[in-house]
Parts: structure tokens; C-alpha cells; sequence
């Protein structure tokens, strides 16, 4: 009879989301009982998984939230390093009620459903059981050593494809398409905007904690000198050895306030990615993140940038430089606005409070531009 109350009340919210526009607090799901969202996993009715080709014709999986479209338009999430396309059902379901669809995203090559290339691991089928499981027909597939790329314009042209697999879906939305990008998927959606300039096919962007400098904590003349001894290092060697883990020290307390969706994201990891989730950073990944940053910060790619953006900051960040969103912001005259938010890293699985204001800033940014346009400046609050 519970469950049968907590459906019946799942159902409604969705219906009055459709025919008013109430505020996202009054939709939203709380901390304290995070089973819906369990539920949606599990039923697996939500979402779809596909395949894509990214650069070098490397097979890389991606997934579909939502049916039909949306009354706002259609949305595409970018992750973040180690993250997959599950981790973040939750913010899609909030989205989805405010009357986005469908809600794409995709796994970064190397983590998640898209194929390890360091293990060489053969490209496992992928498909979902009748309870919505993922499941893959190869049950060998080793644990990839660390998160690995070769160069970052590789993570660029994987976005360039995945993007023709948004444009080429009859549902969404072309002339109504928002982006959401989080930490390095921020860094990568940036490369994207300096790339494609006029060419860009989303309305409005977000950038949630981006990686437009990654945060070391050295100082400056140590940071360059190992940055010079790794790269000279990685121009021979292909530098896939791991950076030693801190995850179980040191991750949780980086990234939310809150336990609950901490819990929540180890449990689809565990569940769903206990062979093929990322474990770590490789050095060659430390070296071209660091290469990508500083070209990020050229005054001539920062320019090229057309589509309106705003950045979303986290007060207690411990892994990328806020001070760099601000110079960054400081050179461009269509970085609408960067609203800090009292919470860490992962605002979007943050405690209620400042989750849910990261979410109704985004929402506010995506439905009132005019408001945001009118002076398109950073405001620090």
C-alpha cells in the first residue's frame, strides 16, 4: 500500500508539472528518501542505452532519458571524469518533470559503458534485462587501471559525434537544445564552444564546477616543473601508469555535503560498472588536462565562444580553481553570469538545500535569458 501511495504520488507531480509551471522545490525529491530514483534505475523505463562511434572509431555508449518532447526543449549532459551515464538519474528526473526531453548524455571514452582501450578489451554487447539492468555478455572485461586519454581533442571530436546523435533524434528539440556540463565534461564542452563558435547548436550553456584549471595545491613553480618532467616523460612513454588512489580518504569529502547521494552514486557504480568503472587518473591524463586548461585560457579561443553561458560554482571546491572561472569570465562578454553555491564539488548531488539552488539558477538561466542578457556579466554572491 506504501508503494502504491509513493507511485500514485510520483504520477501526479508529473502531471501538474505538465500543466502548471510550479516551482522546482515543489517537484522536487528530497535527500531523506531517495528510493524513486532507485526505482527508476531498476525499472529501467526511463532510459535507453545506444552505441555511437567517437574519434578513431572507438565505440562509445550513451543514454536517452525521457519520451517525447519536452514543453521547454531537450537537454544534453556532459560528465565529469570517472562518471557514468547513471550517476546522475536523479537530476534528469527533476529535469524531465520541469518539462525538458529528452535528456541525452554519454560515456567518456575509457569509463563507464564505453569501451576501455587501455585493457584491449573487446567491445562487449551491452543490454538491459527486463528489470531495466545493464548487463554485458563478457563477463571478463578487466578493471581499466586509471582514466586515460591520449589527447584531448579526442574527448572534443567523441562530443562532435555524439552531438550528430542528439541533432539526428526527430524528438528533440533543435531550435530549444540547453547544455549542462560538469567538471571536466565542462573543460570539454569549452573546447567544443572555442571549436565550433557560430556553429554551436545549443541555446544556452551551464557549466557546473568546469575544469578550466585543475586545482593542485603545489606551488607554481613545483606545479610547472613536474608538469615539464611529466611531459617530457609522456613525449616517449605512454605514461598510463596511475596516479595512487585517494578515493576512499579523501574523494567523498571533495565532492558533497551530502551521504545519501554519495550513496547513491556508489551504488550504480557498484551495481551496474563493477568491471569497467574508472579507478584513478593516469599520469598522461594529468599531463593533457594541464595542456587543455591553458589553451582554454587563450584570449583568441576565448573569443570565439557565441553562446551565452553560465558558470556554477562551488564555495568549497577542492578540485578545480575558482579563481580561474573568474578570469576566465573576465574575458568574455557573453559569460552571463558565475553564482556560487554553498557546497562542493558535485553540486548537483549535493545536500537539498544547495542542490536544489543550483537547479532552479539553471533553470531560471535556461527560461528567463532576457533577464541575463541584459548585462551578461559575472556576479559574485
Amino acid at each position: 500500500m506504501r508503494e502504491l501511495f509513493k507511485t500514485m504520488e510520483i504520477i501526479l507531480k508529473l502531471v501538474l508539472s505538465w500543466l502548471f509551471c510550479l516551482p522546482f522545490l515543489a517537484m522536487a525529491l528530497g535527500e531523506s528518501d531517495l528510493s524513486p530514483v532507485y526505482k527508476l534505475l531498476e525499472k529501467g523505463d526511463f532510459y535507453t542505452i545506444g552505441d555511437f562511434q567517437g574519434a578513431k572509431q572507438i565505440t562509445l555508449r550513451y543514454a536517452k532519458f525521457g519520451k517525447g518532447r519536452g514543453k521547454n526543449g531537450s537537454l544534453v549532459f556532459i560528465n565529469g571524469k570517472g562518471e557514468n551515464v547513471l550517476k546522475y538519474v536523479e537530476l534528469f528526473y527533476d529535469f524531465y518533470l520541469q518539462g525538458w526531453s529528452p535528456i541525452y548524455t554519454y560515456d567518456h571514452r575509457y569509463q563507464g559503458l564505453s569501451r576501455n582501450v587501455l585493457s584491449h578489451s573487446v567491445d562487449p554487447p551491452v543490454t538491459l534485462s527486463p528489470s531495466g539492468e545493464i548487463k554485458s555478455s563478457d563477463q571478463t572485461i578487466p578493471n581499466p587501471p586509471a582514466t586515460y586519454v591520449e589527447n584531448y581533442s579526442l574527448y572534443r571530436e567523441d562530443m562532435e559525434a555524439f552531438i550528430r546523435v542528439v541533432l539526428n533524434d526527430a524528438e528533440v528539440d533543435r531550435s530549444r537544445l540547453f547544455l549542462i556540463a560538469h567538471s571536466m565534461g565542462g573543460a570539454i564542452a569549452l573546447d567544443y564552444l572555442q571549436t565550433h563558435s557560430e556553429k554551436s547548436p545549443f541555446k544556452f550553456v551551464v557549466l557546473s564546477a568546469p575544469m578550466i584549471k585543475v586545482k593542485s595545491n603545489l606551488f607554481p613553480f613545483l606545479e610547472k616543473t613536474s608538469l615539464a618532467v611529466l611531459t617530457g616523460y609522456c613525449s616517449y612513454l605512454p605514461c598510463t601508469w596511475r596516479v595512487p588512489s585517494l578515493r576512499n580518504r579523501f574523494t567523498r569529502k571533495a565532492l558533497t555535503n551530502s551521504l545519501s547521494r554519495y550513496a547513491f552514486s556508489e551504488y550504480v557504480e557498484e551495481k551496474w560498472f563493477p568491471q569497467i568503472a574508472s579507478r584513478g587518473i593516469s599520469f598522461r591524463w594529468v599531463v593533457e588536462s594541464f595542456k587543455l586548461t591553458d589553451q582554454l585560457m587563450k584570449k583568441k579561443r576565448i573569443h570565439q565562444i557565441a553562446t551565452p553561458f553560465l558558470i556554477l560554482q562551488s564555495e568549497k571546491d577542492r578540485l578545480v580553481s575558482n579563481e580561474h572561472h573568474h578570469s576566465f569570465c573576465d574575458r568574455i562578454p557573453d559569460c552571463c553570469h558565475i553564482t556560487q553555491i554553498a557546497g562542493k564539488h558535485e553540486l548537483f548531488l549535493e545536500k537539498d538545500k544547495p542542490r536544489n539552488e543550483a537547479i532552479e539558477t539553471v533553470i531560471s538561466f535556461f527560461l528567463n535569458s532576457k533577464k541575463y542578457q541584459k548585462g551578461c556579466r559575472y556576479s559574485k554572491s
